[in-house]
């Protein structure tokens, strides 16, 4: 198995004007801008070959806005919706061992928490300034070692960044 690469992406900024439930939350209009930018971003980076993504409004409207800077395979399933780290992280332990690639757009906290407990070991730095703030539409991308998907952890990161829209 080759290097493999990591992205976990919240969601852009979402809207709390309507009477929607917090699942069927849109994006409001500084969510979409930073979606955008994180869409020129991405597709200066390698290239995903598969992206999971929550089934909230939100999280498909940020997937949306990624356009083709995303063009492989993508699943939405539902158990990512406010999904703890723990279950990320088993998530992202059952991917496929041919995906050299894999974006995750969820939700924080259990994306946040995720981020920094991966970046602990490579960047304790990083790690800190993640646990203080990962706010909407930040990316943590993570060079992993070579291997399968399902030793995933801490020991795996070789290298970890954070870009936000802001810093763009």
């Amino acid at each position: 198995m080759g290097a493999r690469r990591l992205l976990l992406l919240r969601h852009a900024k979402s809207s709390w004007r309507g009477d929607e439930g917090d699942h069927e939350r849109p994006l409001n209009a500084r969510g979409e801008a930073a979606a955008r930018f994180m869409a020129e971003h991405l597709a200066d980076q390698a290239a995903a070959d598969f992206v999971l993504c929550s089934t909230a409004v939100r999280a498909q409207a940020t997937l949306a806005r990624l356009g083709v800077a995303i063009a492989c395979e993508t699943r939405s399933e539902r158990a990512l919706y406010l999904a703890p780290e723990d279950r990320l992280l088993a998530r992202l332990q059952a991917v496929e061992p041919e995906k050299q690639c894999v974006l995750l757009i969820g939700h924080n906290p259990g994306l946040q928490y995720l981020a920094a407990m991966l970046a602990g070991e490579a960047d304790p730095g990083l790690a800190e300034r993640i646990r203080a703030k990962f706010p909407t539409a930040a990316l943590a991308s993570f060079d992993l070692r070579p291997g399968d998907w399902q030793e995933l952890g801490p020991s795996q990161v070789l290298a970890a960044t954070l870009v936000t829209p802001k810093s763009l």
